[in-house]
């Protein structure tokens, strides 16, 4: 909690922490964003969100770029990232509490706090040699040349930082000669 402390942001959650388990990576993915979608409405997301971005970081109003980097980068900074050995699962609320988590707990609570104040994310699991093996948060961030969406992986668990050329999962897999699949809700 000492960076949440140290944000002058209050948070009282008042819930135990909760952990779960999952049967496939589909189900964990289709949980994980129901998660997202409960908690991004609780105020003191947006109140600890607003806090990160324009005062932590000092974005402007309408650039979700700049909102998404700051809060990944905020997240990657502040909460510890752990390896999990058996696949366990805790809420924003817990993870913020706790300090720590794994790779669902970082895109749970980056995508929380971001669609806390209004930019849409993505979560992605990634598959190669026939396993899901990872989770990661994209924000929808405008609209790219041909017309799709503008995505930005936000990965806060790699250990370069968030935002950095080579920081999308996607591209290191590829480089690795790896054949990926994607699942992203």
């Amino acid at each position: 909690m000492s960076g949440i402390a140290s944000a002058g942001v209050e948070l009282d959650f008042g819930i135990p922490l909760t952990r779960v388990r999952w049967r496939s990576q589909e189900e964990q993915v289709l949980y994980l964003r129901k998660v997202v979608d409960t908690y991004r409405g609780w105020p003191e997301f947006r109140k600890l969100a607003a806090w990160i971005v324009f005062d932590w970081a000092g974005c402007r109003m309408r650039d979700p770029s700049c909102h998404a980097l700051a809060v990944a980068r905020w997240v990657q900074r502040t909460i510890r990232y752990v390896n999990e050995g058996e696949e366990t699962y805790m809420t924003p609320p817990a993870t913020l509490t706790e300090g720590y988590g794994d790779c669902d707990e970082f895109t749970t609570l980056i995508a929380t706090l971001l669609e806390s104040i209004g930019v849409e994310c993505q979560v992605v699991a990634l598959e190669w040699d026939g396993e899901y093996r990872h989770i990661f948060p994209r924000a929808l961030v405008g609209t790219a040349p041909g017309g799709g969406p503008l995505l930005l992986p936000l990965d806060a668990t790699l250990a370069t930082p968030v935002g950095s050329p080579l920081k999308d999962p996607l591209l290191l897999l590829h480089r690795r000669g790896k054949a990926i699949t994607t699942l992203a809700l």
